[in-house]
């Protein structure tokens, strides 16, 4: 009886001994460290997977191994590098063990996701109404310069017209003079000299009324135009002259055999332009008939006094647009995960998603600057245009 109650107590002991302790705390701590070991693993996969295969796994056991062997080693000596390498990778298994936590619950993936999506759908936006807002100043001006030649050539032709009218009321206009005087009879001179000489004064005083009453008649016809003299009037036909010539000749240099009038030709100019306008909006160019067309337009303007925007600032502004759409303005998530090696998403080549993300809104924001003014230019660095390095993201949730 007593040696049974000897071994039980003996046994008690043997459980509770130093040695027994030591043997429980290691167990502990190995468990321990399989736990952050699968931590570490998951938190570097991401920065190292892509260097070569099982790097980051290659990398958590190094880091476990030493914090394991140099925490067992230190309670039989103490020595200052042993300290040291024991921080060291307590330090790294501390981080990447939160890094694997944090990346477990907020998946780096869908974070590329989320918000590589709304930065591309806010620049789409914003380059989609530039872009209309530049082919819409394109459109204003060629419409403004159509107007302002169609409203000169018309006034023009307006006042061509009162001056043919004039010149035709000038030719009209017969003397109706009639002073009263009678041709004198021969049975009332008894001498024909005496005849012959009222016969003559009867034509003098005829010739100077009719003539009189004829300046009369043209100076109300000039009058009722608006002039003084018929000086005055061939001074106008002759700018009236010039002015039409200048824009006809302009507007129809190059005109098709069907179109015989300038308006005619103004407004098949302006169709044109509108279906080249259309064309660079979707990334044709703006070919060198179009431009042809343009700078016509725009000298005939100039002709009519309309001070616009100059055509090669037109032109160079419909180039960036039909350069901006002639290919993807932005490429979508889907496409950059499938031009991956593998063609989906893993954890090595995440951070090769993430420089495509960066090269894909970089690109983007500098196609965008050449369509917007000075004053409004984006900056890559602006924080609502990047997408935060994945190194960063768990360090920002700490704050």
């Amino acid at each position: 009886m007593f040696s049974t109650k000897s071994k039980s107590s003996h046994f008690q002991i043997a459980i509770f001994s130093e040695t027994a302790l030591v043997v429980l705390i290691s167990i502990v701590t190995l468990l321990l460290q399989l736990i952050s070991f699968a931590t570490t693993w998951n938190g570097s996969r991401i920065y190292l997977e892509g260097v070569f295969p099982h790097a980051s796994l290659l990398f958590a056991i190094a880091v476990q191994a030493t914090a394991y062997f140099f925490s067992n080693s230190l309670r039989t000596k103490i020595r200052p590098l042993k300290v040291i390498a024991l921080c060291t990778a307590l330090c790294c298994s501390t981080y990447y063990s939160y890094i694997g936590i944090y990346n477990s619950v907020n998946s780096p993936a869908s974070y590329l996701q989320d918000n590589y999506t709304r930065i591309s759908h806010e620049l789409t936006q914003l380059f989609e109404e530039e872009l209309e807002k530049n082919i819409s100043s394109v459109r204003a001006e060629v419409g403004a310069a159509t107007a302002s030649v169609t409203t000169y050539y018309s006034s023009l032709s307006t006042r061509q017209q009162q001056l043919n009218a004039c010149r035709e009321a000038l030719g009209e206009a017969a003397p109706s003079y009639s002073s009263g005087l009678r041709p004198p009879s021969p049975s009332s001179f008894a001498h024909y000299e005496d005849y012959a000489a009222a016969y003559q004064t009867y034509i003098n005083s005829a010739t100077q009324g009719s003539n009189a009453e004829n300046t009369a008649s043209r100076d109300a016809v000039l009058g009722s135009f608006g002039f003084t003299s018929m000086d005055q009037l061939s001074v106008a036909e002759g700018e009236v002259f010039a002015e039409l010539c200048a824009l006809e000749n302009t507007l129809l240099s190059t005109v098709a055999s069907e179109e015989t009038s300038a308006l005619t030709t103004l407004s098949a100019l302006r169709l044109r332009l509108e279906r080249a306008i259309d064309a660079a909006s979707v990334g044709q160019p703006f070919d060198s008939d179009a431009s042809a067309d343009l700078n016509r337009l725009f000298q005939a303007a100039a002709l009519c006094n309309y001070n616009g925007t100059s055509p090669a600032k037109l032109l160079s502004t419909l180039k960036l647009c039909a350069d901006s759409t002639a290919s993807e303005f932005m490429h979508d998530y889907t496409a950059l995960v499938q031009a991956l090696p593998e063609g989906k998403l893993t954890a090595a080549n995440t951070m090769d998603l993430k420089a495509a993300m960066d090269c894909e809104l970089l690109s983007a924001i500098l196609q965008l600057n050449s369509l917007l003014p000075e004053n409004k230019q984006l900056s890559f660095s602006d924080e609502a245009y990047r997408i935060t390095d994945l190194y960063l993201i768990p360090i920002q949730a700490l704050r």
